[in-house]
């Protein structure tokens, strides 16, 4: 049976009243006196369940993030293709974080990301490829 939040018109306290005994003489628990419960058609029921959340994506961008920041630093010697990659891992880390699922596989994944463009701005830096090795002078 379901209660409904009412409000003695008398005493002011606030009290909980079944569906059926609405628009029915009751007596308040509080002061004692007889009173017609209506309930405020703009107030929510007190047995209404709250609106749940939107699930926003789930771990999807983790799991994305943490694959293209291991594939960015699996093939740190092989440009263009660790740019892409570690690029991409950042991104989707980054949209990852807005979520409360895979959180944790997005940060691994982001860091991942970032290590392997700061390997990749070092082999650009220090002229290493994977041919030639590297090119000093």
């Amino acid at each position: 049976m379901p209660s409904l939040p009412v409000r003695c018109p008398r005493c002011a306290a606030d009290l909980t009243v079944g569906r059926e005994h609405l628009s029915r003489p009751v007596r308040c628990g509080a002061c004692g006196k007889p009173f017609v419960p209506v309930i405020d058609p703009g107030s929510r029921e007190a047995d209404d369940a709250p609106p749940r959340p939107k699930k926003t994506g789930g771990p999807v961008f983790g799991i994305l993030s943490l694959i293209l920041g291991l594939g960015g630093l699996v093939t740190c010697c092989c440009p263009p293709v660790p740019v892409v990659l570690s690029g991409g891992g950042v991104v989707t880390g980054l949209f990852g974080l807005r979520t409360r699922d895979g959180r944790a596989l997005a940060i691994t994944g982001l860091v991942l990301g970032l290590l392997g463009l700061a390997i990749q701005a070092l082999v650009y830096f220090f002229g290493f490829t994977l041919g030639r090795g590297f090119d000093v002078f």
